[in-house]
């Protein structure tokens, strides 16, 4: 399972939509973050097994998604 979250910029949420759009379309399971305005499957990123995170963004909020999951590792 995908786990896709993103920065909350115009730019980066268009980016997500299309990559969620994508995985719909090659029906590959998926979760978004909570925090997106985006319709969908929604989870928290630490109460979500997931195999591959997307992460869209700058440097800076890329590291926080990494940062969440404390020891966990993908």
């Amino acid at each position: 399972m995908y786990f896709v979250t993103s920065n909350t910029d115009r730019e980066s949420l268009n980016l997500a939509k299309n990559v969620i759009a994508s995985l719909k379309d090659y029906k590959v399971k998926y979760t978004a973050s909570k925090e997106l305005s985006i319709t969908g499957h929604k989870k928290e990123l630490n109460k979500t097994e997931c195999e591959i995170i997307i992460a869209i963004g700058n440097d800076s909020f890329i590291l926080k998604t990494f940062r969440q999951l404390g020891k966990r590792q993908i």
